[in-house]
């Protein structure tokens, strides 16, 4: 009696550390739970943006392009380095901070290619940047999408740091091998977005995963000079529903205000038992850009051509 009992106690303590493992491995399905709120703290109204601060055209030149400026959040005055530093040593130190070495391994600036000065009218609208202009070249391992991303965060960065360090500025750069941008004058230089801490995303990240019904697979924030989160989520909804919630999940996750956005990069990917099906990506330093890719080529969270 004794021996049945203790076997009919272990049968039962077995399947619980079953469950609790199942559990913990993501193997419970999860669903979206309408009753969370996430708190709605959309950046300030680009209105009350202190006026944009004017900087040296040497160090910080610009292509002008007829349009208006596109500010994604308020600029700052520059403060002059107490020592200029090489070009090089600025862009290794934005790469050094970065957060993630997978994808950008290498920044090279050099002299701005003699057949671009030769077309300056296409390249850069008709005025040819400075003598001593830099054009830069971020190497990226592979061509995914994310690669791209972070080559582009990157190159934001250097554009800005090399504006405060007074020095030669970048006036364009490539990204891998099909990728790149100009220095324009609808993107300010030293933007600073609202960020919140760390620890205050995070949670925000567990908000809107409990209401949209996803796990967090991995969350890196990025540091190209603010924080750019890079969110790979799982979930077990059907995709074409999670990908019509996707609009919402991005305005939870990186909330804004018209141009206004709360950080200067932002990547998301989802995945489900089958793999990767939806990846967006956005950064609004430097260049002013997004794109998306589905699996389901008649599946797309936003307008696309």
């Amino acid at each position: 009696m004794r021996s049945g009992v203790a076997r009919h106690a272990m049968i039962i303590l077995t399947a619980v550390v079953a469950t609790l493992l199942l559990a913990a491995c993501g193997g419970s399905k999860l669903r979206p739970d309408a009753s969370v709120r996430v708190p709605a703290d959309a950046p300030p109204a680009p209105s009350t943006w202190p006026i944009y601060p004017r900087y040296p055209a040497s160090a910080c030149w610009v292509r002008q392009t007829g349009f208006g400026m596109i500010r994604a959040a308020p600029s700052m005055p520059l403060r002059a380095p107490l020592r200029r530093r090489p070009a090089a040593a600025v862009a290794a130190s934005v790469l050094a901070r970065l957060g993630d070495r997978r994808y950008v391994h290498r920044v090279v600036l050099a002299p701005v290619p003699i057949h671009a000065r030769r077309h300056a009218r296409g390249y850069f609208a008709g005025v040819e940047p400075p003598p001593d202009a830099l054009w830069g070249y971020v190497s990226v391992r592979g061509h995914s999408m994310v690669a791209s991303w972070e080559g582009q965060l990157v190159a934001g960065a250097v554009r800005d740091r090399l504006c405060a360090n007074g020095g030669p500025p970048l006036v364009a750069w490539s990204v891998g091998h099909s990728n790149g941008g100009f220095s324009d004058n609808v993107d300010a230089f030293e933007q600073r977005f609202p960020n919140p801490s760390a620890a205050t995303y995070r949670r925000r990240v567990k908000l809107v995963a409990r209401k949209y019904g996803f796990r967090i697979v991995s969350l890196r924030l990025l540091r190209p000079l603010q924080t750019a989160p890079l969110l790979v989520v799982q979930t077990d909804r059907s995709r074409r529903r999670f990908v019509a919630d996707i609009p919402s999940i991005l305005s939870a996750l990186n909330p804004r205000n018209r141009e206004a956005t709360t950080f200067e990069g932002f990547y998301f990917e989802a995945r489900d038992g089958k793999g990767a099906f939806l990846r967006t990506e956005s950064v609004n330093r430097g260049t002013t850009e997004g794109g998306q890719w589905s699996a389901d080529r008649n599946d797309y969270p936003f307008p696309h051509l």
